[in-house]
């Protein structure tokens, strides 16, 4: 007897859950919401990478994307074009941000600098890098985006930044689920 009501009350859990969830995902389905989240990167000379061993030309951090939870952030540079007599590039990037309910993807442009003339400043072997910002205006990909995050639209801004082993990156924008 003791078993059989373990096994109901386990089953009414889980039925629990799975309505809350779907309850979660379709109460802001069509409705435009605010998009916050902060993500750090450790980029492996101090403490180790975020999340291991990232593709090539990409970064890897974890976070908090507001109202959907903790997740994973993958920083993808598809552009870096030098702005001559500047210590800036004009960038474009694919994030991607995976949580439990899906993948967010957002399509970017904007600024990589470098302050002042600091990546002109010598650095040593225990150098962790140079400071750098990232100015960023996001739109999401509805179409790439998987899950909860599927179809979606909205905008924003991200903010990016950069100091020795450590990156961190806020965003800030609208968004708009799927009905």
């Amino acid at each position: 007897m003791f078993k059989t009501n373990r096994c109901l009350l386990r089953v009414a859990v889980i039925t629990v859950t799975a309505a809350v969830l779907a309850l979660a995902a379709t109460a802001n389905a069509g409705s435009t919401q605010t998009l916050s989240g902060t993500f750090v990167v450790h980029f492996g000379r101090g403490v180790g990478a975020s999340n291991g061993s990232c593709p090539v030309q990409t970064f890897c951090g974890t976070g908090m994307l507001s109202g959907f939870a903790s997740g994973t952030q993958l920083t993808e540079f598809t552009s870096l074009e030098p702005i001559d007599d500047t210590a800036c590039a004009d960038v474009t990037i694919t994030q991607t941000i995976t949580v439990s309910l899906g993948t967010l993807v957002l399509d970017e442009n904007g600024l990589f600098c470098s302050p002042g003339a600091s990546d002109g400043a010598p650095s040593s072997p225990s150098d962790y890098g140079h400071p750098h910002t990232i100015q960023l205006r996001y739109e999401v990909d509805g179409a790439a985006s998987t899950g909860i995050f599927g179809g979606a639209t909205g905008s924003g801004t991200e903010s990016v930044e950069i100091a020795g082993d450590v990156g961190k990156s806020r965003l800030s924008g609208t968004l708009t689920l799927a009905s």
